[in-house]
């Protein structure tokens, strides 16, 4: 009989601990479900905040680098050239990849006769569309007024290939 009672009771707690075991089964598997659902809604949440910090500093970078721009350009025409440089520099540090302004800094440092440094900058600017027949033509104008008259004949001739109507290349070409 104590025998019975024992086998009894064993099934008793091996049905409970079944079922105890089945509901802990079932509540890990929605919670993790859950969590799932919540990690991905956060990943979502996470992932527009990302953007949303990438496009608010996208804006403040384009406002500091084009009030550099406007700033260069006004000290260009008070004749503040090495201002106007730093400031174009500046614009730089926040957009290297502006072939544009890389070729404005190359022009000023050719009228302040900083010639190598000039030649330096139209290296570095980009080669684009447009720009490459500008940036040629700017390095051939300093390599010319540093002597260096194959290497300007080189760019005006890659101006023109870039620009067919590029009136003053041709003229400098002579």
């Amino acid at each position: 009989m104590l025998e019975m009672k024992f086998m009894q009771s064993y099934r008793i707690l091996s049905r409970s601990a079944m079922i105890a075991l089945l509901v802990a089964l079932v509540a890990v598997t929605v919670t993790l479900g859950f969590s799932a659902s919540k990690r991905a809604h956060l990943d979502h949440q996470s992932a527009q905040l990302s953007r949303h910090r990438l496009a608010v500093t996208q804006r403040a970078n384009l406002r500091a680098f084009l009030s550099r721009l406007k700033f260069a350009q006004i000290l260009v025409a008070r004749g503040s050239a090495d201002a106007a440089i730093q400031q174009y520099r500046d614009a730089l540090r926040i957009d290297s990849s502006a072939s544009g302004v890389q070729i404005q800094l190359g022009n000023i440092l050719s009228l302040w006769g900083k010639f190598d440094e000039a030649i330096q900058q139209y290296r570095e600017a980009p080669q684009s569309e447009p720009a490459d027949s500008d940036a040629h033509f700017g390095l051939a104008n300093a390599a010319a007024r540093l002597g260096h008259f194959k290497e300007a004949e080189m760019h005006y001739l890659n101006a023109v290939e870039e620009k067919a109507d590029f009136a003053e290349a041709y003229h400098n070409l002579g």
